[in-house]
């Protein structure tokens, strides 16, 4: 499955870097807002609403912070901008193993958005697959430079391009039929895979939010596909317009405008609507939409948030009487406390999937297992695994922390419940002269 996947995206195996295949009348690649944006769209100001690639640059690799220079080798840039870049790296201190690779990504402008991004890649350090995050210890170093950010390498092509598969091939999106025939497609892609795939998305929200983030921008666009020894799985990516509700004043009107939800756009609500982690079920409604339907949602181009605001999914004709019907017309139900939660979106997913669909034990398999247990990815290199060996007195855990052996803990609470999570792991911590134990999550426990 990993070469149809490869070959079907056409993602030329690169994390990151999109290539520009799309048809400029579907589906283009949307652009997010922080709140001064989505002011000026709603005082009516043209912004463009589309967005393309990273740019192509020929320029040198520059050279790894040092502690990384015999571990790391760059092999390919995967795409630049104004926030800084993103490099390929081959982990050279691994041994032979030639599909070994991470994601290295250097962000030179400092902003609170990307100091908060950092945050969160590291408090989501290896706490499940289906969510990117920093690995490794150290996950992030600092230079001159700026901070550089080691992340996993994901090489199958995002969502979008996987919309525009089925965009590509008339059989698969056909507007006089109800639904997309992913099965049209053939050489074993389906609409159960597809679920399957977007189950796991829903996970790694879910994932986010167990460690109290709301992600505020899920779209087609921030989802990956990463696909191994012919095992693939999905991730969501980039967590810069990311927010924690606890926090004052860190969740606002940040996203996309065609994914965010109505009570967002409500200027008049309360602080509340914006900390709901609401909002990014009904992201992922609108996502589940374009997956499944020929048709885009009614309010795809309103950049005053007066369509969302007047949506009814009651009304909608596209959406039809089916449980993935019903599934869609409650995560995008307006009111966000009748909306479907985390949980009955997974059930009522796996249901489809499983039953209803009939779908086959290998895409079961991706429902019941995680990706390092099915071999679709690999645990982080030991190597890429530091220990400290002084005393941290009072400073937030980090893995590097660790001075004795990672082990596997005891209860499952131990670490909090999370259905899409890695396993709870502990070790001991130098603190004030005690060695103390820590929890921690992670994808092998050694």
């Amino acid at each position: 499955m990993a070469a149809l996947f490869l070959a079907v995206l056409l993602a030329g195996g690169h994390a990151f870097r999109y290539e520009q295949l799309e048809e400029e009348n579907f589906l283009p690649r949307l652009r997010a807002f922080d709140e001064t944006g989505f002011r000026q769209l709603m005082n009516g100001q043209n912004l463009p609403l589309t967005m393309s690639s990273f740019a192509e640059t020929s320029a040198s690799f520059p050279e790894l912070p040092y502690f990384w220079r015999k571990r790391l080798k760059i092999v390919d840039r995967l795409g630049s901008g104004s926030f800084g870049e993103v490099f390929k790296c081959k982990v050279a201190c691994s041994g032979d193993d030639a599909h070994n690779f991470v994601t290295l990504k250097l962000i030179k402008e400092k902003s609170a958005f990307t100091d908060r991004e950092i945050g969160f890649l590291k408090k989501m350090n290896e706490v499940s697959d289906y969510c990117v995050s920093a690995i490794g210890s150290p996950a992030t170093f600092h230079t001159n430079e700026g901070t550089w950010l080691l992340m996993p390498y994901l090489n199958g092509g995002d969502f979008l391009q996987l919309a525009h598969t089925c965009g590509n091939k008339g059989k698969c999106r056909d507007p006089s039929q109800p639904k997309n025939n992913w099965d049209a497609l053939g050489r074993g892609i389906s609409n159960a895979e597809v679920l399957a795939l977007f189950h796991q998305v829903v996970q790694g929200v879910d994932a986010l939010h167990s460690r109290g983030i709301i992600h505020t921008d899920i779209k087609l666009e921030n989802a990956m596909l990463s696909c191994r020894e012919g095992e693939c799985f999905a991730s969501v990516i980039d967590l810069g317009l990311g927010c924690e509700p606890k926090v004052t004043r860190t969740c606002g009107m940040t996203g996309t405008p065609t994914y965010l939800a109505p009570e967002v756009w409500k200027t008049d609500q309360p602080r509340s609507a914006m900390t709901s982690p609401m909002r990014d079920v009904w992201s992922l409604g609108v996502m589940l939409y374009l997956l499944v339907y020929p048709t885009e949602p009614p309010f795809m181009w309103d950049t005053t948030g007066q369509k969302q605001i007047k949506y009814k999914p009651s009304e909608d004709k596209t959406i039809g009487k089916d449980d993935l019907d019903m599934l869609i017309a409650q995560m995008l139900d307006p009111n966000p406390r009748m909306r479907a939660p985390i949980a009955t979106i997974l059930s009522v997913l796996e249901q489809i999937i499983k039953k209803e669909y009939a779908a086959p034990p290998e895409v079961t398999r991706m429902i019941d297992e995680k990706p390092i247990d099915r071999n679709a990815t690999m645990p982080v290199p030991k190597c890429l695994l530091d220990k400290l060996d002084y005393d941290v007195g009072d400073q937030p855990f980090e893995r590097e922390m660790c001075v004795d052996n990672v082990t596997e803990a005891n209860g499952v609470m131990r670490c909090g419940f999370c259905v899409g999570c890695n396993p709870c792991c502990k070790c001991r911590v130098l603190r004030h002269g005690q060695k103390v134990k820590e929890h921690f999550r992670q994808r092998v426990c050694d």
